[in-house]
């Protein structure tokens, strides 16, 4: 399944190392892939709590390395999906975890599919999200 622009959440590139084939194959087809610095710090903190420091953190260079994925930083525009989506949200009163506000303001920017196993991106309009069991 080809995507030209994805953003994978964390819990997407846990299953990748994990070897979930159908997310192995969206991200290699994909013509771009942003992880977020949000989402690298999430790993990162995972690692540095786990026994597998050495193995995960070989795996996430190796990720970042790929000639299709960018490291995704937090910029002003960043901060102006940030903002709107953080109102709409309230407005909605459907709160959901501020790195994610941050992950789905990376997916506006970039125009990126955000891909997720978590339901409360649905709430962010305008945001396209893909899960991978629906």
């Amino acid at each position: 399944m080809e995507m030209s622009s994805v953003l994978p959440d964390t819990n997407i590139i846990t299953r990748l190392f994990a070897g979930d084939p159908r997310i192995k194959e969206v991200l290699e087809t994909s013509k771009r892939v942003y992880v977020s610095v949000i989402v690298l710090g999430e790993l990162l903190a995972g690692y540095a709590g786990g026994t597998k420091t050495r193995e995960n953190r070989a795996k996430l260079e190796a990720l970042l390395q790929k000639s299709n994925v960018e490291l995704s930083g937090i910029n002003a525009g960043t901060s102006e999906y940030y903002a709107l989506i953080y109102n709409q949200l309230k407005d909605q009163g459907t709160p959901i975890p501020t790195n994610d506000i941050w992950i789905a303001a990376q997916g506006l920017e970039h125009a990126s599919s955000v891909l997720t196993l978590d339901d409360h991106f649905n709430h962010i309009a305008n945001l396209k999200v893909w899960r991978p069991d629906s």
